[in-house]
Formats: structure tokens, sequence, C-alpha cells
């Protein structure tokens, strides 16, 4: 909601779909979501990292879980998906961040293909520059990374306060009484070496 609330406020459409890992369970259902939500005015489709990946366990096994590596039969439903996007939506960029973005694709390795960028960093900073440079068919800067077209937020920006307020809107579907994510701080207190999430200021 953080990155829609930027859109937004740069004069995008921004919608946010919860739980996509429930949705790639379901093709006829994914397509057809397809179908109501892109156009030919879609710039692009961006997904997290941090809750792609799904198990079969129970709550706290689950959140370990999509924080880990996916299984096998999440990347085959995750590259079906990005190539249903590439072959029936071609005009629509692939972006793709959060904590775990960079980690390979061991199952399905293909799917490094199929992602236009990876978002890295403050990607609340530049995902509205990202959507207006594709929108515009700017240049976007980016450097590879083996192999991968990586768009880095600049880390500075992280600091002990958030930058701005998440703002909901109708679109977003909320519920009554439904909890809703709040970010009391920015930037991560650890420094494990294979997340690529900036370490708090």
């Amino acid at each position: 909601y953080r990155l829609a609330t930027e859109l937004r406020r740069a004069g995008f459409r921004a919608l946010v779909v919860d739980y996509f890992h429930l949705w790639l369970r379901d093709q006829g259902s994914l397509e057809d979501l397809c179908r109501r939500i892109l156009s030919s005015e879609t710039i692009a489709v961006g997904f997290s990292s941090t809750f792609l990946w799904e198990s079969n366990g129970d709550y706290f096994d689950e959140w370990a879980n999509t924080l880990s590596a996916p299984s096998e039969h999440a990347s085959a439903s995750f590259l079906w998906f990005l190539k249903y996007l590439k072959s029936e939506y071609p005009w629509v960029t692939t972006l793709y961040g959060g904590a775990n973005a960079l980690q390979p694709f061991h199952h399905e390795p293909t799917i490094a293909d199929l992602i236009d960028y990876y978002v890295i960093g403050a990607a609340d900073g530049i995902v509205a520059d990202i959507v207006t440079a594709l929108k515009d068919r700017n240049s976007l800067g980016f450097r590879l990374l083996g192999g991968k077209r990586v768009v880095e937020g600049d880390a500075s920006e992280y600091s002990n306060s958030v930058p701005g307020v998440t703002e909901f809107c109708s679109e977003d579907g909320l519920q009554a009484h439904e909890v809703l994510p709040i970010e009391l701080t920015r930037g991560c207190p650890f420094r494990c070496i294979f997340c690529s999430f900036p370490p708090r200021v």
C-alpha cells in the first residue's frame, strides 16, 4: 500500500492484490482477474517477493517459509503467470521487489528472464519515477547485476521515521474491522548477507 500511495499521489491508478500466492492456485480465476483489471493503459505489474511464496504449514511455518526460497510448485505457478502476462499483455512491464528480490529461482531459473526490472532499496521513493519513465518511454536508469536489470532506491532515504502516510482508497476493497499493515520504522535492524533491504540508520 505504500507504493500504491506514492503512485496515486503522482496521478497514476494503482491496485493492490493481496494474497497473490493464493490467486496462483487457480489459473482460471487469475486469468479472469487480469481481464478485469488490466487494460491497454496498464503500464506495469509489480510483485513483492516478501510474501509471494506459500506453504502448507501453520501460520508461523507459513510466515517463515514465505521469506525463504520458493517451492517447486510455487515457482512453476509463478512462471506460468509471467508467461501468461507476456503472452496476453506484452506491453506490460514486470517489476519485482521486496526483501528477497535478488534471490535466485532455483526450481525455475527462466523466471528471471520474464522479469523486466528488479527494484531494491527504498522503492517508495522511486516507484513513481519508474512508472513515469515507462509511461513516457524514457530510458530507465538501471545496473546489470548477474544478468538482472536492477533499479535501486536511495538507501540514504531510510531513517527511523516513515517519509509519508500510507493512504487507502475505496478500490483497495478494505472490509470493516480489517487489520491493516502499518509501518512504524524504516529499514531493518538486521544485516543478513542474503537480503538487499537497507539496514536501519
